[in-house]
């Protein structure tokens, strides 16, 4: 994204006299600040997910949502910035940004296997499963890249945005089950296309009750395909869906 940042933040900047009063953008100016100093430069540009202020010795600390929440810094980092017109952290700003758009692929945005980041693929292994090798995506992570994707094009009308948008609502599109006039997920997070999919699309958790009213709930009901990479061969995986479901067809990796 060459020269997002000189045509995003042109601008006139410049020192006045304003009431005492709150000003929101010193306010935004210590967000930037913080929003900066979580990101890992040493490890694809991840954010510290934890960062635990009240103890004797302050820390931060890595954790399997950070893929799925990097976009959101991203985001935010646009939006202060607009606000307090700081230089601060400039070019960390325009390498997460280009560390973000590399992990779009086949209309999802991903969390790729890395031996770095061991724990990458689960929140809680107790809750959603042991930790394995293999590409994931969810769709928490995928709309959070939309959002940052649209911020950035409110800025800067590139085509490169516009098409990187068309990519991953393709992709929820493809991965999603359609019922009347809305659509939903399985609960593990989607339903994959072997002929595009990378990876396990899922794999993070999902709430089977957060549904559209009316739907059936799908814990209830047989759970969909899942389809997965493994990197130490490709693994097939075929379940069968209710037949009330839409598009219900087995599907192989």
């Amino acid at each position: 994204m060459d020269g997002f940042e000189s045509s995003a933040y042109a601008g006139e900047r410049y020192q006045a006299v304003v009431p005492d009063t709150l000003e929101l953008a010193d306010r935004a100016a210590l967000a930037l600040n913080g929003l900066g100093g979580v990101i890992d430069p040493d490890l694809h540009y991840q954010m510290h997910f934890l960062v635990r202020y009240a103890t004797r010795k302050p820390s931060m600390q890595h954790h399997g949502a950070d893929t799925t929440c990097d976009p959101k810094l991203a985001e935010s980092f646009t939006m202060m910035r607009l606000m307090c017109g700081s230089d601060q952290y400039l070019d960390l700003e325009a390498a997460q940004r280009e560390e973000l758009v590399s992990r779009i692929a086949d209309g999802l945005y991903w969390n790729r296997v890395d031996p770095a980041r061991p724990w990458r693929t689960s929140y809680n292994p107790a809750f959603d499963g042991a930790r394995r090798d293999e590409d994931l995506s969810n769709v928490v992570g995928v709309s959070r890249m939309l959002r940052a994707l649209l911020a950035w094009r409110e800025l800067v009308p590139d085509p490169r945005f516009d098409r990187l948008i068309r990519e991953l609502v393709g992709g929820l599109r493809r991965i999603a089950i359609f019922r009347d006039d809305y659509a939903y997920t399985t609960p593990m997070g989607a339903l994959a296309s072997p002929s595009t999919t990378r990876g396990q699309v899922g794999g993070e958790p999902t709430n089977p009750r957060g549904r559209p009213r009316g739907a059936r709930d799908p814990s209830s009901a047989t759970r969909g395909t899942r389809s997965r990479r493994s990197h130490a061969g490709t693994t097939s995986v075929v379940t069968s869906l209710p037949s009330t479901w839409p598009n219900a067809s087995p599907t192989s990796a």
